[in-house]
């Protein structure tokens, strides 16, 4: 069930010819519920992902729970990092136009 759920959002995600619902009738209002949307569920996938790794790596002996706090990214996974992040600021910033 839940497969079928991360599946669903993904299509909604990824696809570029999705009707954009209106909400409100204010033009603005309605672009800032719908960056407000993919943030929740971007940051919903995201989490759920998080916390199934962190279990089966803790569960599987590769890493203490103390390990994710305590990780330092080397120069290379922030520049990544920081590009991801960007990436999701410009969809969001076209959802703005």
């Amino acid at each position: 069930m839940k497969k079928n759920l991360d599946n669903r959002v993904d299509e909604l995600i990824k696809d570029p010819s999705r009707v954009k619902p209106n909400f409100i009738a204010e033009p603005n209002m309605d672009k800032l519920i719908s960056v407000v949307m993919r943030l929740a569920m971007e940051n919903s996938v995201l989490r759920d992902r998080i916390v199934r790794q962190e279990k089966l790596l803790i569960s599987s002996g590769v890493l203490k729970a103390s390990d994710f706090d305590d990780f330092k990214p080397d120069e290379k996974t922030s520049l990544e990092t920081q590009a991801e992040n960007f990436e999701l600021i410009r969809a969001i910033m076209n959802d703005l136009e």
